[in-house]
């Protein structure tokens, strides 16, 4: 508003410095009316300077904010990720020797591993719910947030898989003291065994470098390596 104040009294001047110039070219009109266009001049390139500075500060403070939720929502999904892959290796170091009659394999586990274990997987498949609740309520963060969202929900689903196994089958113990073969646990057995042909390869590390990405992408230039992985 004020830089079109000034405008119309920038052209009002000129008009009144031209009507000077034509009737009195040596009179101090003539120089009066020069002396506030050259004001005028400066007050409105100055406004217009503040103007687009103000823009530039609003701007760089929005990016800054957005910024600092996506690295909060791709920190969150990295400590699950990070969680997940320590817990898969304290549960493996963790099974006990079974005899199974051809052979002694090291493949059971007692209740007390299984139900602590479950427990932190129960925990950190919560967050990730937390966390694609988040990618869908701020998707004007992501570039690509519907293929974010997906590797997110599918990373939750994959340890939910576990989650609902825990819960109808742990009557498979017979007490505190006993120990289960895990292949009565077939999703955890999955998440325990042969890593490169398991679901957890396919389902939740390569979608959580694919989310992850994606999201770095977006801190960076934009651009995106589209992590590509063989199913």
């Amino acid at each position: 508003m004020i830089i079109i104040l000034s405008i119309c009294a920038l052209i009002v001047l000129g008009l009144f410095a031209f009507v000077a110039c034509q009737l009195h070219p040596d009179g101090i009109e003539l120089e009066i009316a020069k002396a506030l266009l050259n004001l005028l001049t400066v007050v409105i390139v100055t406004q217009a300077g503040a103007i687009v500075y103000s823009r530039y500060e609003q701007k760089k403070r929005k990016d800054e904010l957005s910024d600092s939720a996506r690295m909060r929502i791709l920190d969150s999904l990295t400590l699950v990720f990070g969680e997940i892959k320590r817990l898969r290796r304290k549960i493996r170091s963790r099974l006990l020797f079974l005899d199974n009659g051809a052979a002694v394999t090291r493949d059971a586990i007692s209740l007390e591993v299984y139900d602590s274990s479950l427990n932190e997987i129960n925990a950190m498949q919560i967050t990730l719910e937390a966390v694609a609740k988040d990618v869908e309520n701020m998707e004007n963060l992501f570039s690509k947030p519907r293929k974010v969202f997906d590797a997110v929900s599918q990373m939750e689903a994959y340890l939910n898989t576990m989650v609902d196994e825990w819960e109808h089958n742990s009557v498979k113990f017979d007490d505190h003291t006993s120990k289960v073969d895990i292949a009565e646990f077939p999703k955890l057995a999955d998440f325990l065994g042969e890593y490169k042909s398991s679901q957890f390869r396919k389902e939740f590390v390569h979608k959580y470098y694919s989310a992850a990405d994606y999201m770095r992408a977006d801190l960076m230039d934009g651009r995106s390596t589209a992590w590509k992985l063989k199913n």
